[in-house]
């Protein structure tokens, strides 16, 4: 396996409730396999792809790609390995500055499709 994880979970403390966005995933994704991911609104699709990408750490379990388990790599290794082997392409777009998106105003004339895409790189 090339991409997997062992019961990922990830919970979010919300005020008195605990909110498991991810509770116990796990998945297996061979080397040159297309795999899409799919589910409603608030669903964890991106929190997965966030702990997939090595974005966001995870409550309990792991993420392991190409062998190697994501949690433990340190802070710096872990920059320099989504660097040169992960791409992500963000739902939000923080990239548009505020001005230029009211001009061109997409909000009020189409709908947004959002898509967040998550690209490794195994040499």
């Amino acid at each position: 396996m090339i991409l997997k994880t062992r019961k990922l979970k990830k919970h979010y403390a919300q005020s008195e409730h605990v909110v498991k966005a991810l509770d116990g995933v796990d998945i297996d994704i061979k080397k040159g396999e297309f795999v899409s991911i799919v589910g409603k609104s608030g669903s964890g699709k991106s929190t997965l792809l966030h702990m997939l990408g090595g974005l966001d750490n995870q409550t309990s379990g792991e993420v392991i790609i190409d062998n190697t388990p994501l949690s433990q790599m340190t802070s710096d290794e872990m920059t320099i390995y989504r660097r040169r082997n992960i791409g992500f392409v963000f739902q939000s777009y923080n990239l548009i500055i505020q001005s230029l998106s009211s001009v061109i105003d997409f909000h009020q004339k189409r709908t947004l499709i959002r898509v967040s895409v998550l690209k490794i790189r195994i040499t």
